[in-house]
């Protein structure tokens, strides 16, 4: 099988400053003929599921597909694209914007150690929703409804069944062992890193 990556970029601001910062899926695609413009339907469903997680002042700007991962002399950019509009989150609690929502899904363990191993992705949501009002940065665990919501998400961009097929996994190529969950509180984790 081969494995993919598709970054989706977003903006937001903070501190008086324009700051981008993205999420990376890699998927365990399989041999396939991407032509006739499937990577940026592709990057625009992958897109679509991030917007009801993220808070209206986060903009959507570009994607970039790469691959196949693994040998860096095959490994080519595959498509490049612009990306419009919003998230869609009906506001709630806008936080502090370096927060992020960690989403994990566990990994099997590590053959060399027999440690745990997990796929993360820490989503800059700028929102918690209206639902966790006064959660997770106020001291208390992020509320149910905005877990679901973004397992929800998670369940969309976990199995890439609606367009190729692809599975996501980690730049490696291991799947996940079991289902995605949201870690209880929001982290610090900076735009810049």
């Amino acid at each position: 099988m081969s494995i993919y990556a598709c970054s989706i970029t977003k903006s937001t601001t903070w501190r008086g400053s324009y700051e981008e910062f993205s999420n990376v899926y890699h998927y365990n695609m399989g041999a396939f003929n991407a032509a006739g413009g499937s990577w940026q339907s592709w990057a625009e469903g992958l897109a679509n599921a991030e917007r009801p997680i993220f808070d209206n002042a986060v903009a959507f700007k570009s994607y970039r597909w790469w691959g196949p991962i693994g040998d860096p002399a095959t490994s080519v950019t595959q498509a490049l694209g612009d990306l419009t509009g919003f998230g869609s989150m009906i506001s709630g609690y806008e936080t502090y914007k370096e927060l992020a929502v960690v989403l994990a899904w566990p990994l099997a363990r590590s053959a060399a150690t027999g440690r745990k191993r997990f796929l993360r992705k820490y989503l800059h949501t700028c929102d918690i929703g209206v639902a966790s009002a006064s959660a997770g940065t106020q001291g208390g665990p992020l509320g149910l409804d905005f877990k679901n919501q973004v397992i929800a998400y998670a369940n969309v961009v976990d199995d890439m069944s609606w367009s190729v097929g692809g599975t996501i996994c980690a730049p490696q190529g291991d799947g996940p062992t079991g289902a995605p969950y949201v870690l209880p509180y929001a982290h610090i984790r900076q735009f810049r890193r």
